[in-house]
């Protein structure tokens, strides 16, 4: 047999304290295990798209971000490439020089130190590439950076032959 159960204005009104307070520790939980104070559109749909355009924006700066890192990359490892030859050059130059006052057996030895040399700076300057993006052997590549959506702010370097 069921009984009736009855409230008192108090009671009643206690009861439904408790359940609006559920609700909004059930949002503020929401809230936490998402990071978002306005999770969907129907929580509030100017803060909700506000905030989707103020991440879509940080998104695209990220992906610009990572645009310009790799483009600092392919700069560098273009630039050590040169570095790096220049020695082998500067290597090559001091074999030149002691070739002017050296005997032809002296010349014969010292034109294969200079073959063997130039082998190893062409390798060296084929080898650096990064992404197979090579800015050292070849006039046809091309490095593009866009630093932000307008067209004025465009890096374009242009490769270089330098193999010896």
């Amino acid at each position: 047999m069921a009984s009736e159960v009855t409230l008192t204005p108090g009671i009643r009104a206690n009861l439904l304290s408790l359940k609006q307070t559920s609700k909004v520790v059930a949002l503020t939980q929401a809230r936490l295990a998402t990071g978002l104070k306005v999770a969907k559109a129907t929580d509030g749909a100017v803060d909700f798209f506000q905030a989707k355009a103020l991440s879509d924006r940080a998104t695209d700066l990220l992906t610009r971000k990572d645009a310009i890192d790799q483009g600092v990359s392919s700069l560098t490892v273009a630039l050590q490439a040169v570095e790096s030859a220049e020695d082998i050059f500067s290597q090559m130059k001091g074999l030149v020089l002691s070739a002017k006052s050296g005997s032809a057996d002296d010349r014969a030895s010292l034109a294969n130190q200079f073959n063997e040399l130039a082998l190893q700076a062409n390798t060296l300057l084929d080898d650096a590439s990064y992404q197979g993006l090579n800015l050292v052997n070849s006039t046809a590549n091309q490095l593009k950076v866009s630093f932000s959506e307008k067209s004025g702010s465009l890096l374009n370097v242009d490769g270089a032959n330098i193999l010896v």
